[in-house]
């Protein structure tokens, strides 16, 4: 059996599920999609279906890199709380610090990515470039959101996980909720009505 397939797909699913979630409770984002998914269809009739799809296939290795180095650092968060729970966590420094967005853009799948998106853009003409536009949009705001809906994920799953391969542990229930909070505070009360409706952000994975 090729492993590599069924894991590459799980990947690709859940990747595609936090968008759907993203795109539940993030209005802008919304509108950021639709012009990206338009810019694409613009470049794959001046450019063709082979040129496309491969940008699409290396956007969404990006977007995979991000969210799996930013889950698990969640999951990693919230183990490191049970071993010293005293100690300072992650809500007290700022975002980019406690998703290490430096060491993000450094990482090899990352790297070679955005290599592959950048020598896209510079094969483009002027008139294709101004396209491009909402293809970079779509991935700033994707930078931010999926990072952060990630990282939150890894989080939580690890509440259930760790039960099972942490001898002793317990999960820290003032610091989920104080997650929780931030998260409604930065995407709005419609965070809120998914994560009720989901019953539990791990129904992405």
């Amino acid at each position: 059996m090729n492993t590599q397939v069924i894991n590459d797909f799980k990947t690709n699913e859940m990747l595609n599920k936090m968008i759907m979630a993203i795109e539940s409770f993030d209005e802008d984002f919304v509108h950021i999609k639709k012009d990206y998914e338009q810019a694409i269809l613009l470049l794959r009739n001046e450019l063709g279906d082979e040129k496309t799809d491969k940008l699409i296939d290396t956007i969404n290795r990006r977007n995979e890199a991000d969210m799996l180095f930013c889950y698990n650092l969640g999951y990693q968060a919230n183990l490191n709380n049970f071993h010293n729970p005293i100690s300072r966590t992650f809500m007290d420094v700022d975002f980019e610090d406690y998703l290490r967005i430096s060491v993000l853009q450094k990482m090899p799948q990352r790297c070679e990515a955005e290599k592959e998106i950048n020598n896209f853009f510079t094969s483009l003409s002027n008139k294709q470039k101004n396209n491009f536009n909402a293809v970079s949009c779509y991935l700033g705001s994707l930078n931010v959101s999926l990072t952060k809906l990630a990282h939150y994920i890894g989080f939580m799953f690890a509440n259930e996980m760790l039960y099972f391969t942490e001898p002793g542990y317990t999960h820290n229930l003032k610091l989920s909720i104080r997650y929780r909070n931030f998260m409604i505070d930065w995407f709005g009360e419609k965070f809120k009505l998914w994560c009720n409706f989901k019953d539990h952000p791990v129904a992405v994975l």
